[in-house]
């Protein structure tokens, strides 16, 4: 069975597990930006990020983000700039739900690289590579043999 590079790239994401998936996705991120509205920091640099603001500025923050609690895990900055926090397992289920964001992302956009060398070779390989089932580039005159 061979697979072209987006359906490549589709299989090897598709088969992440979760915290592999939010991984992927920090790591993607880290990169070139392209998922700031979800990234998650540690809550215990929430000091840290917010050294700069006036305690009525993480007030106000924390009331117009919605959900925050300071006993969660992370914390990150909604598409508005407020305070939402969450634990391992809502981070896990964003990066879920933007599966077919990822994808499309690495298909189409992504130059960095990946957290999996098989994955990155998936990245970096020509539009028309074509791959077998363990993500190894064939050619295609072997394929028509």
């Amino acid at each position: 069975m061979t697979m072209t590079r987006e359906q490549a790239i589709r299989n090897y994401v598709e088969h992440l597990i979760g915290d592999d998936l939010a991984n992927l996705l920090r790591h993607m991120n880290s990169y070139d930006g392209c998922f700031d509205d979800s990234v998650y920091y540690d809550m215990e640099e929430f000091n840290e990020f917010l050294s700069n603001h006036t305690p009525m500025e993480i007030a106000q923050m924390i009331f117009y983000g919605g959900d925050f609690n300071p006993n969660d895990e992370y914390f990150h900055f909604n598409a508005y700039g407020n305070l939402e926090s969450a634990n391992w397992g809502d981070v896990v289920a964003e990066a879920e739900d933007l599966e077919e964001d990822i994808i499309n992302h690495l298909t189409h956009y992504y130059s960095g690289d990946t957290p999996w060398p098989d994955l990155d070779d998936l990245v970096y390989a020509d539009d028309d590579a074509l791959f077998n089932e363990d993500y190894e580039e064939v050619d295609e005159e072997e394929e028509d043999q």
